[in-house]
C-alpha cells in the first residue's frame, strides 16, 4: 500500500494498492475487490475498491488528527490484508479568502460569486465555517449583508446596478479578520 507517512486532516490523500506474490512481484492478472476500513471514525473513503491489472487507486480523507491506520482486506477464500499508518495533522487555519467574480457584468444581472477559505499553502480549509460581511462600492448593488461558509465555501448571487468599475469585498469579523476584494467592470444594456 502506498500512502504518505504524513497527511493533513480534511485534505484527500492518494492511495495505491498493488497485488504482490510471495516474492513481492506484481500480480498483474489480479482483479479482486477489497474492503477498506480505518481507525479514523470520521474518515471519508470508498467502502470497496476493485483492482484492475493488479492495481487499485483511490482517495481517502482523514478527518481526525493523530496516527491513523488504513486497512484493505480481500475477503476471498484466503483473505489478504494490508495496513498502513499515517500521521494526520490538524488542518491549517484559514489565512485568506479567494473570490470568483466575473471580470465584466451587465447592470441588473445576478452573477454567481464563490468564496473559498484558504490556508497559507493556498489549500481549501474545509473546516472553516465563519460568517462574512459583504460590501460593495456600488451603492445600488443587491447582495446579502452576510453569508456563512459551509465546508470552507460560500456561494452568493450579487447584482451590480451602477455602471463603471465596482468592487465587492468580503470580510469576516473574527479576532484576526480576513478580507478579500475583487473588481468587476459593470456595463449597461
Amino acid at each position: 500500500m502506498s500512502l504518505s507517512e504524513r497527511t493533513q486532516s480534511g485534505i484527500a490523500a492518494n492511495v495505491m494498492l498493488s497485488a504482490r506474490n510471495a516474492q513481492n512481484r506484481p500480480v498483474i492478472n489480479y482483479s479482486g475487490t477489497v474492503t477498506l476500513t480505518s481507525s479514523d471514525p470520521l474518515v471519508v473513503l470508498p467502502a470497496t475498491v476493485t483492482f484492475v491489472n493488479g492495481y487499485a487507486q483511490f482517495k481517502v480523507t482523514f478527518n481526525t488528527s493523530g496516527t491513523q491506520t488504513l486497512t484493505a482486506t480481500d475477503n476471498s477464500a484466503t483473505p489478504l490484508t494490508t495496513s498502513k499508518q499515517t500521521a494526520v495533522s490538524a488542518p491549517l487555519a484559514a489565512t485568506k479568502f479567494v473570490m470568483s467574480l466575473p471580470e465584466q457584468v451587465q447592470t441588473g444581472d445576478a452573477v454567481n460569486v464563490v468564496l473559498s477559505a484558504r490556508n497559507a499553502k493556498n489549500q481549501p480549509v474545509i473546516n472553516y465555517s465563519g460568517t462574512v460581511t459583504l460590501t460593495s462600492s456600488d451603492p445600488l448593488a443587491v447582495l446579502p449583508a452576510t453569508v456563512t461558509f459551509v465546508n470552507g465555501y460560500a456561494q452568493i448571487a450579487v447584482s451590480f446596478n451602477t455602471i463603471g468599475t465596482q468592487t465587492l469585498t468580503a470580510t469576516d469579523n473574527s479576532a484576526t479578520p480576513l478580507t478579500t476584494s475583487k473588481q468587476t467592470a459593470v456595463s449597461g444594456f
